[in-house]
């Protein structure tokens, strides 16, 4: 069964009308959602276009590569072929607004000026429980695909291999993989400095830290879990394990509504330095990010975010330290904010995986 995309109509019929309803809010009579991610969660179509949303109607243009993709689609786009016809079509579409928004910038906006808005990001942000009980499931699903491939880490087989019986697993369980839309995947990584490099023809070894990062989609939504796994560890890998799993924990604390986003890596560097780590050197980068439909989005957990934690976001947990010499350690959990954190991704996190 595909359960990448089950959303229903009636979610979708929903979630247009909310949609609706916050565009008079802010006052905005025009709303032209471009942005893949905001597609797919208004519309059940993961692809770029032009979604121009009123209070009556909503008319779409899109490349005419996609134009299967609509085929069960309540939408009944204008398909394009070239750039330039793609930006007439956009000018005649948006013509005699007096003023359009956007949720992201687009090429095929054109000529037509648009104010940014993030109201459909706001709107993605606030998850119901049917949409935390999808991302539960899909962190369910990770988590039984990476424990069964922690029992193999150790026998010889190359990253590459390891990496194909995650990819086995959810192809057997019908759902995608999770990094996809961002251009990534699924990785098991040996004694890793860099933390998205790609997987290698390299067996690990049993003194190897190896870190298992991977996720999948259930109706729609994605999971993000990441553990870190070592066969014959020294004292030096069993301290930063330790270490690690510690700072995660200060960071659950804190998740709590009306906590700046921003905080939360300021803790991460805090929690470092104490440790005796050199936050600029051992940390790459930051404490987490938001999760729905899309593996990042958000809140930012970065220094540079200006949001504060809200009840009903989503979000992932990965503190990891990188020490020459030790290994790279990295352990990443999803939680859900609000009446204390709650870990939706419910696997267990140990170093040695026979443990």
């Amino acid at each position: 069964m595909d359960r990448a995309k089950n959303s229903g109509s009636r979610t979708l019929c929903v979630r247009l009308e909310d949609l609706r309803e916050r565009m008079i809010e802010d006052g905005v009579g025009a709303l032209a959602v471009t942005s893949e991610g905001n597609a797919e969660y208004l519309f059940d179509v993961g692809v770029r276009g032009l979604f121009l949303v009123t209070q009556s109607s909503v008319e779409s243009l899109v490349s005419g590569f996609h134009r299967y993709e609509f085929e069960n689609s309540e939408l009944d786009p204008r398909f394009y072929s070239t750039r330039s016809e793609a930006q007439e079509a956009a000018e005649e579409l948006l013509a005699d607004r007096d003023v359009v928004h956007a949720d992201s910038e687009s090429r095929l906006l054109g000529s037509v000026e648009a104010e940014e808005t993030s109201l459909v990001e706001r709107m993605r942000r606030r998850k119901s429980d049917g949409e935390v009980e999808s991302i539960r499931e899909a962190c369910d699903l990770t988590a039984e695909a990476i424990s069964r491939v922690s029992q193999e880490l150790f026998s010889g087989e190359t990253e590459l291999e390891l990496r194909t019986r995650l990819n086995r697993f959810y192809a057997e369980h019908g759902v995608d993989e999770a990094f996809l839309d961002d251009g990534g995947m699924s990785l098991v990584q040996t004694s890793c400095m860099r933390p998205h490099r790609s997987p290698s023809d390299v067996s690990p070894g049993s003194e190897d830290m190896v870190i298992v990062d991977s996720g999948c989609v259930v109706d729609g939504y994605r999971s993000d879990v990441t553990r870190t796994f070592c066969l014959e560890s020294s004292a030096e890998q069993r301290q930063l394990f330790d270490d690690v799993l510690e700072i995660q924990s200060a960071l659950a604390e804190m998740a709590e509504p009306g906590v700046d986003a921003s905080d939360l890596h300021k803790r991460l560097l805090a929690e470092v330095e104490e440790r005796g780590y050199d936050p600029e050197k051992h940390v790459l980068y930051p404490p987490g990010h938001g999760v729905g439909v899309r593996i990042h989005e958000a809140p930012s957990l970065s220094l540079g975010s200006e949001s504060e934690l809200k009840a009903g976001d989503v979000i992932t947990l990965e503190p990891g330290l990188h020490v020459p010499g030790v290994g790279g350690c990295r352990v990443e959990d999803v939680y859900r904010v609000g009446r204390g954190v709650q870990r939706l991704s419910d696997l267990g996190r140990r170093l040695d995986p026979t443990g």
